[in-house]
């Protein structure tokens, strides 16, 4: 099973089951609010993330990540319905390194989507242990050598329904099988997986396409790695402006003539790719490939 297929399992798992008792894996961090649901993800995803990287041919030099796994027990994780602040800004989540402590506020937790919860506790852990990540160079680096450096993947949306042009409903036991199925369907863009039923929808995108809230469903939208620090050079056939290089990579997948995306975060721009040029390091630039 590959790790992103085990860290969506380590979430659906929780989905379920963390609000009756925070998840214990050996070694886990400590953390506040006895049966936190929260804590308990976020416990459950730094320890399947670190000890893959531990293990993975592919390290980023800039960190030293036994050390930071093995720093993994003693930190205090809690979560919070007050708001965090850094820099008169409100944040998902705030760390205090010299205290060893990492707070999530609850609600801005759940409105994340799976991707986003990985990059979140990726980001607070290396940051707490005093790494520089505040553009989250580090983080997306660290993720993405987990990851292949090409290719699509599912991002997971728990309670929510994609509306768009559904054209196969499939019998399905479980999400990651219906992602899957979506993942390896050229036509498709989301698979929505209603688990009450054990059907699995296929979707391509259509001018409707959204996300809607229903409690028995589970979408997953086909999306492209990212790599953080990287600028694919050439070969854009359009750019329009965005603050968030996942809005990038999802318009890339939606449209045929698109190979590759770059993103700049200087100037707040994607630009989409008919082929994938050459690449050069870009401080600030997150880019990927179909």
């Amino acid at each position: 099973m590959g790790i992103l297929r085990l860290i969506a399992a380590v979430f659906f798992f929780g989905t379920f089951t963390s609000s009756v008792y925070a998840v214990d894996i050996g070694g886990t961090m400590s953390g506040g609010g006895g049966g936190d649901g929260v804590v308990a993800e976020f416990t459950s995803i730094a320890n399947v993330v670190f000890s893959a990287l531990r293990s993975s041919p592919e390290q980023i030099s800039v960190v030293d990540v036994r050390k930071i796994s093995e720093s993994l027990p003693s930190l205090n994780i809690i979560s919070t319905d007050e708001q965090l602040v850094v820099n008169n800004l409100s944040k998902d989540a705030k760390n205090w390194p010299t205290e060893k402590r990492i707070a999530i506020n609850r609600a801005r937790w759940m409105a994340l989507s799976d991707s986003q919860r990985q990059i979140l506790v990726v980001h607070e852990v290396v940051s707490v242990n005093g790494y520089d990540d505040r553009y989250y160079n580090i983080s997306s680096d660290l993720l993405g050598s987990l990851q292949k450096t090409s290719g699509t993947f599912m991002d997971s949306h728990r309670g929510f329904k994609f509306v768009g042009e559904s054209y196969s409903l499939l019998a399905s036991s479980d999400e990651s099988s219906c992602a899957a199925s979506c993942n390896v369907d050229a036509r498709c863009f989301a698979s929505v997986y209603y688990y009450h039923m054990q059907k699995c929808s296929l979707n391509i995108m259509n001018r409707e396409g959204r996300l809607l809230a229903r409690t028995d469903a589970i979408t997953a939208l086909k999306t492209i790695g990212f790599r953080s620090g990287w600028e694919y050079m050439g070969a854009d056939y359009r750019s329009f402006a965005t603050n968030d290089p996942y809005v990038c990579s999802q318009q890339c997948v939606k449209e045929s003539q698109c190979a590759a995306f770059t993103w700049q975060r200087n100037t707040n721009t994607c630009f989409l790719k008919s082929e994938v040029g050459g690449k050069k390091w870009e401080l600030g630039s997150i880019s990927g490939v179909k």
